[in-house]
């Protein structure tokens, strides 16, 4: 894990100073106007869009976590403000928006060591205007990377993240909670604690309070990794026994999570067949609080690979999914997207979103005002990273 840590730190930044968004010929716009700017993260705060993303401040090598919103629908962005700002890498922000304009962002930070980063958090209670000092809230002697926030209607904050600390080859998700708006934190607790390595955790709050984790784990087999969940219903201080959802004989991997307005919770993963070289991706959904699941859905089907997807629910059973695709062109694979109007029993036909000439990858999406919002990093010809941005009606 050590080593997989040092290599998503291992990029050469050039000097740039971000700024406002710039609209695009295809439809996306460039939220940083040219600029180097990596792995977004999006949620909406009502009819307001707002990112999290990795960038680059004039005459720093050190990443930082910058912050910028949309009052209208992703065509113009506020200018990007450091909310980081820490003497360390700042890397893989996660995003999350509550009631009143609370918006919570947390990402993995070298400030409190190269060789254990861990997981910072900031707060803002007006909508991104001004911002709380950045806190360690892991703090645990193992690596902590791969965080995620979600906020329940009650305005708790609840973090996960990937951990070392049980050992360094087996990496469980840990969890933390703060009830009074991320100023104290409960004691970091391992929720998976399974026997062999937990992978791309993701965590997503019901209408009810309840905490929903999914993440990928290879207890299931080395070879053949699944995916699993686990629920608190009592604020994160207890926690179901970890459910093998996908249970395919495949490598199922990158598992997303949402929770619609009904509290149906919906899975979205990638999952590889024995044999076969070309993954899809896969849905499932559980209406009784991940008891039961449906028979996984694939709603990809492309003749490209696809990877990488992200999951949105609506309150009125429109869901989309989101993906990296190579249909389009091995060297060039693009954001794709699928909607379903019935809660996930079926999707509609998938459509290339980005279709743009370099490589899109890191996607992440948002439903607001009836549209979905989809964002990713886009790597241009020259090597150079830019956040980008676009919409669809959902139909």
């Amino acid at each position: 894990m050590q080593s997989i840590w040092k290599s998503a730190f291992a990029i050469a930044a050039s000097a740039v100073m971000l700024g406002v968004g710039q609209a695009r010929a295809d439809g996306a716009v460039v939220v940083d106007k040219g600029h180097l700017s990596k792995r977004p993260a999006i949620a909406a705060d009502g009819g307001t869009l707002h990112l999290a993303y990795e960038g680059w401040k004039k005459g720093s090598k050190n990443a930082d976590i910058f912050h910028t919103s949309s009052a209208d629908g992703g065509k113009t962005w506020s200018r990007a403000a450091d909310i980081s700002n820490t003497p360390g890498i700042s890397a893989h922000p996660a995003i999350a928006a509550g009631k009143a304009h609370d918006i919570a962002v947390v990402w993995s930070d070298t400030t409190s060591g190269e060789k254990s980063p861990d997981i910072f958090f900031t707060r803002s209670a007006d909508g991104g205007k001004t911002w709380s000092k950045p806190l360690d809230i892991s703090n645990t002697p193992g690596i902590s990377s791969e965080p995620d926030v979600a906020i329940t209607p009650d305005g708790a904050v609840h973090v996960i993240w990937l951990d070392t600390s049980g050992g360094d080859a087996n990496p469980d998700v840990w969890y933390a909670g703060s009830t009074d708006g991320g100023t104290t934190w409960s004691k970091p607790l391992d929720i998976s604690n399974t026997p062999k390595p937990s992978l791309t955790p993701a965590i997503a709050a019901g209408p009810d309070g309840s905490i929903n984790v999914a993440w990928c784990d290879t207890s299931s087999g080395e070879a053949s990794p699944d995916v699993y969940f686990s629920r608190s219903n009592d604020g994160g201080k207890t926690w179901s026994t970890p459910l093998d959802v996908s249970n395919t004989p495949g490598v199922s991997s990158d598992v997303d999570i949402a929770v619609d307005a009904s509290g149906a919770v919906y899975l979205t993963w990638c999952d590889a067949p024995p044999g076969d070289q070309v993954p899809d991706i896969f849905v499932s959904v559980s209406n009784d609080g991940g008891k039961t699941w449906s028979k996984p859905l694939d709603v990809s089907n492309t003749p490209g690979r696809s990877s990488d997807p992200a999951i949105a629910a609506g309150p009125d059973g429109r869901v989309a999914v989101i993906w990296c695709d190579t249909t389009a062109g091995e060297k060039s694979p693009d954001v794709w997207a699928n909607v379903s109007s019935d809660g996930g029993k079926s999707f509609g036909k998938p459509q290339d979103l980005s279709n743009t000439p370099g490589i899109s990858r890191e996607p992440d999406i948002a439903i607001a005002q009836g549209r979905l919002f989809a964002v990713w990093e886009e790597q241009g010809a020259k090597g150079v990273s830019r956040v980008m941005i676009t919409s669809a009606p959902l139909k």
